[in-house]
C-alpha cells in the first residue's frame, strides 16, 4: 500500500493517464477522479468510483443514476445497489423509472455461484449461491454435504442469498430443516428461494414445499422470500403458520395449479410490517375440474365461478389493504379469475398506496381492462401490468391513455405465448 501522500492512491485518476504519474503529471482526485473512472475499461474500477460517487451530492448522484443504462449488467447492479442504499428520493425515483423491479429487494439484487453435487470445493467465496439438490438414494445426505461446502468459518458470515433447487423425488422439509439447522452460521442471510430447480415458463409445481414458518423463525433478519412449486390443495406441504416479521420486504409464491385458498389465508394472517412486495401465482382452477374436484352437481361454468368467489374473498384482506400496510407491488398473476379480480379490486383503498398492480399472465379480457380503465384511481399508480393476457389491440391503445405507465404486451395471441397461464 501507498502511504506517500505526495504519490497517488490506487485508484485516483492522473492527467496523461500514466500509472505511476509522470514527473509533472497532476494527479485527479475528488469528483473528477470518479468521473476519469467511470470511462475505465475495467468494470471493477468503474464500481469502485460508483461506490465514491455519493460523496459529492447531487452531481454524483447523477453520475450513479446514469450508470443504471450503462453496457455491463455488472455494472448496472452495483449501480441499482447503491441507489437502494440511500434513503434519497430522487435515487428510488429513478430506480422505479427504469425498471421498477429494482426499486424492490429482490433475489436478483444477488450474482449467485452455483454448487452441485459434482461439486468438490469453492475456489472463490461469494455471499450468494444456487445449491442445486439432485435425486439420489440419500437425499439427506446430498444436501448435508452440499450446505458442508458453504458453511465454512468466517465464510458463513458474509453469505447473503442462498437458492434451494431440487426436484419432485426431494423432500420440501428436507431443505428446510438444513437452512434452519444453519442459522447459527447464516447470521446474514437476508434472501431465500426454496423450490424447483427448473424454470418453465408454462410449468413450475414440480417441487413438493414445506411449513416456511420455521425459515422465517430461524431467520428474523430475512427480506426476501421466494417459493416454487405444489401447493394446490391443504396438504401439499406448503404452509405458514401465524407469526410476526419485522424485516421481511419481498414474498413471492409461484404455482402452477391454483394456489390453495388456505394457504392465502395463511399468508393473509402473517404479521409483515415491512412487506412491500406481494406476488401470488394463483393458477388454473380447471386442473380442479379435469381432475374431478369439484361438487358432482356443478358443471363448469358454475365451478369456475364459485371458484373465482370462494378465491376472492380469502384474498380481501389482501386486496384491501389491511394485511399489509406497507405494500408497493401486489402481484395477481397467472389467475384463472383475472376479470373478477380487476373488478374488485378497483373498489379498494389499496390502489391509493400501491405503486405497482400486476395482473399479468391470466385470463384478463377488454371486459376486465375496462373496468381498470375506467377508475380514476388507476391513473394513481405507478405501473398497471397486464401483459400476457387476452386483450385486444384496441384495448391496449385504449390504455395507453392512462397516466401512469402500462405494460401490455405481449398478449396471449403471440406465438411465443400460447398459454394464458401457467400448467401442469
Amino acid at each position: 500500500m501507498n502511504n506517500n501522500p505526495n504519490q497517488p492512491r490506487e485508484f485516483d485518476a492522473v492527467l496523461g493517464g500514466e500509472l505511476p504519474p509522470p514527473v509533472h503529471g497532476v494527479v485527479l482526485g475528488g469528483l473528477e477522479g470518479v468521473k476519469s473512472r467511470l470511462n475505465s475499461s475495467v468494470v471493477e474500477v468503474q464500481v469502485a468510483a460508483l461506490s465514491e460517487a455519493l460523496n459529492y451530492g447531487e452531481v454524483g448522484l447523477d453520475l450513479v443514476i446514469e450508470a443504471l443504462n450503462h453496457s455491463s449488467p455488472y455494472v448496472q447492479r452495483n449501480a441499482a445497489k447503491i441507489l437502494k442504499s440511500t434513503v434519497n428520493f430522487k435515487a428510488k425515483e429513478a430506480l422505479l423509472q427504469y425498471d421498477y423491479n429494482l426499486f424492490f429487494t429482490k433475489l436478483e439484487d444477488w450474482e449467485s455461484q452455483e454448487i452441485n453435487h459434482q461439486t468438490s470445493t469453492i475456489e472463490h467465496f461469494g455471499n450468494a449461491y444456487i445449491i442445486t439438490i439432485s435425486y439420489s438414494g440419500n437425499t439427506k445426505k446430498t444436501i448435508d454435504s452440499l450446505f458442508e461446502l458453504i458453511l465454512k468459518k468466517p465464510h458463513t458470515g458474509h453469505i447473503e442469498a442462498l437458492q434451494c433447487k431440487y426436484g419432485r423425488h426431494t423432500s420440501g422439509e428436507l431443505v428446510i430443516n438444513a437452512l434452519v439447522n444453519a442459522n447459527e452460521e447464516l447470521k446474514n442471510l437476508k434472501a431465500v428461494y426454496v423450490g424447483d430447480m427448473d424454470d418453465y415458463e408454462y410449468k413450475t409445481s414440480d417441487a413438493q414445499l414445506s411449513n416456511m414458518s420455521p425459515l422465517l423463525k430461524a431467520y428474523p433478519q430475512l427480506e426476501v422470500l421466494q417459493v416454487r412449486g405444489f401447493a394446490h390443495h391443504s396438504d401439499c406441504g406448503l404452509a405458514f403458520e401465524p407469526l410476526r416479521h419485522e424485516h421481511l420486504k419481498s414474498l413471492i409464491i409461484e404455482t402452477g395449479y391454483m394456489l390453495c385458498n388456505k394457504i392465502i389465508d395463511q399468508v393473509s394472517q402473517l404479521e409483515l410490517p415491512e412487506l412491500e412486495y406481494l406476488e401470488l401465482w394463483l393458477g388454473n382452477d380447471e386442473n380442479y375440474y379435469s381432475q374431478g374436484l369439484y361438487y358432482q352437481d356443478e358443471n363448469e361454468e358454475d365451478f369456475h365461478s364459485n371458484i373465482a368467489y370462494s378465491s376472492l374473498r380469502n384474498l380481501t384482506p389482501i386486496i384491501s389493504g389491511k394485511a399489509f400496510p406497507k405494500l408497493k407491488y401486489l402481484g395477481l398473476r397467472s389467475a384463472n379469475y383475472s376479470n373478477e379480480i380487476g373488478e374488485t379490486i378497483v373498489e379498494s383503498a389499496l390502489l391509493e398506496k400501491l405503486l405497482v398492480l400486476d395482473i399479468s399472465m391470466g385470463t384478463l379480457t377488454d371486459q376486465g381492462a375496462e373496468v381498470l380503465f375506467n377508475c380514476p384511481k388507476i391513473n394513481q399508480l405507478h405501473t398497471l401490468n397486464v401483459s400476457m393476457n387476452f386483450l385486444s389491440a384496441t384495448m391496449i391503445e385504449k390504455l395507453s391513455n392512462l397516466k401512469c405507465r402500462v405494460v401490455a404486451e405481449p398478449q396471449a395471441d403471440s406465438a411465443e405465448y400460447r398459454y394464458y397461464t401457467l400448467s401442469e
